[in-house]
């Protein structure tokens, strides 16, 4: 587990590559030991995770599953979240020479996700609230995904020196990765989309 010191420079280097600041990636460990380390974002994210998850399943009152299936799916799908795009970056890495690379990147985008949430949470209150219109909440839902993909694409950028092409792929992939792991948690839940 990392210590604080090293949780708050990971989380400060992916708020840095937020703002645009070319010199975030000089705070990231991206040491063999700073790359697992980053997983401790995980831990810290899923009560996040499973707050906005139950947000969501609580207004689908149509759900047939189990708690106890419903909790396994979850923890699959937030597992395979943490792993799946990763590996396909790291595929990429290799077949375009950029493997001395991957763990920048991999770390990066592990202490994005505490950026990530620091964004999302005020959100998932506000829909908890049910204050705004549910088309309202939806665009504010849509605007932000697109951001947050849009710092996927700074993520990329800062730490696999890719260029626009390629950095547009790997976001689409990563979007298509969140797509199906979404697909299959509301198939397997019985959930209409």
């Amino acid at each position: 587990m990392p210590s604080l010191n090293e949780i708050l420079n990971g989380a400060y280097a992916a708020w840095r590559i937020a703002l645009r600041d070319p010199q975030a990636v000089a705070w990231l460990d991206d040491s063999v030991a700073g790359a697992w380390k980053s997983f401790a974002a995980a831990v810290l994210v899923m009560p996040y995770y499973f707050l906005a998850t139950w947000q969501q399943l609580t207004d689908l009152s149509s759900i047939s599953a189990t708690l106890p299936t419903i909790i396994l799916v979850e923890l699959i799908c937030y597992a395979l979240g943490w792993l799946i795009f990763p590996l396909l970056v790291h595929h990429f890495c290799v077949a375009t020479q950029r493997e001395h690379l991957f763990r920048r990147f991999l770390v990066a985008l592990n202490w994005s996700a505490l950026v990530q949430m620091i964004v999302l949470l005020p959100l998932v209150l506000l829909d908890a609230s049910h204050i705004l219109p549910s088309d309202w909440q939806n665009a504010i839902y849509l605007s932000v995904g697109l951001f947050l993909y849009a710092y996927l694409g700074m993520i990329i950028r800062d730490t696999l020196e890719v260029a626009a092409a390629g950095n547009v792929g790997l976001v689409i992939c990563c979007i298509l990765v969140d797509a199906a792991l979404l697909a299959v948690a509301q198939n397997i839940l019985g959930i209409q989309a």
